[in-house]
């Protein structure tokens, strides 16, 4: 059998379904990411982060959040923070330092992720806090 990029495909879901299964039992969020491959061999990359007791795990965006928050006038605690942007309701996820417009990531209710221009949520964040005064 030689390896191409349909038994990859496959080859990936099936390998993050057991991963998902084996992290839920030990505490671990396990994600299978890139794959290279030739005909005769594929190497995938693993990441392992531990998961805290608000259910949520580290990832590349949320350690750069904690790093780089303060450049955009953020705290570290903002991290997980909801605001309301029109009908929805996101929450900060973390931060894509190379992406100077739109650097804030934000997942919805649904679980997806979008890009946001800094500025755009801390005013989202200020009209919440004068909401609640």
């Amino acid at each position: 059998m030689r390896l191409d990029q349909e038994n990859i495909r496959q080859l990936h879901v099936k390998l993050q379904e057991h991963l998902d299964q084996f992290g839920k039992i030990h505490g671990f969020r396990i994600n299978l990411g890139r794959a290279s491959f030739t005909d005769k061999l594929a190497e995938f990359k693993v990441s392992v982060a531990p998961i805290q007791e608000d259910g949520s795990a580290a990832s590349p965006e949320s350690e750069a959040f904690e790093r780089y928050c303060f450049r955009y006038d953020l705290q570290p605690s903002d991290l997980g923070r909801a605001f309301q942007c029109g009908p929805k309701t996101y929450k900060i996820v973390g931060l894509n330092p190379r992406s100077p417009a739109y650097p804030l990531l934000c997942q919805d209710e649904a679980g997806v992720i979008f890009k946001f221009p800094a500025i755009q949520v801390k005013q989202h964040l200020a009209a919440q806090a004068n909401a609640r005064s």
